[in-house]
Parts: C-alpha cells; structure tokens; sequence
C-alpha cells in the first residue's frame, strides 16, 4: 500500500507492506486449497457415477439357450474367402 503525503511523495510503510504480503500469502494458500478441494470433490463424485453406471450395467447373455439350439447341420468351424478385394488409401491435404 502506498500513502500519499502533502509534498506528493510516495510514502513506504513496511507496516502496510508487510501486512499485504501476510494477506496475499495467506489468500493464496485459501485459494489453492479449496481449488485442490474441489477438484478432490469432483473426482469422487465421478467415481460414483461410474459405479453407478457399472452397476445398471445389464449382464451378457447365457453361453447356451435352451430354447435356441442350433441345427445339427450348422457348420462347427468356416472359412472367409476374399475375392477381387481392391483397397486404396484416400488422404486429405488440409493445407
């Protein structure tokens, strides 16, 4: 803080000056703090979404059904073949 005298001089007062970097230190420190805080809250309020989520998550279906069996003719094991296969690579020029 500065103090103005009346010949317009700039006055110094390590009192005020000290007492501005106590309050800016200890504002810092609150700042950082609940920012840290609030990201710590965050985070666990994320995680219990996700449980959440896992949780109504619904479950894969039954290796076997027993009202679905398949064929005894249907294939146990098979085979894809690719014929006139033409692949080509497109690019874009952005610039």
């Amino acid at each position: 803080m500065f103090v103005f005298q009346k010949t317009n001089q700039i006055l110094h007062d390590a009192e005020n000056v000290g007492l501005s970097l106590s309050y800016g230190l200890s504002l810092n420190s609150v700042l950082f703090w609940s920012i840290y805080f609030s990201c710590f809250v965050e985070n666990r309020m994320v995680s219990v979404e996700r449980i959440k989520q896992f949780t109504n998550i619904a479950s894969e279906a039954a290796w076997k059904i027993k009202d679905r069996v398949l064929p005894p003719n249907w294939p146990a094991h098979g085979n894809v073949d690719l014929k006139d296969l033409q692949v080509k690579c497109f690019t874009i020029d952005l610039y």
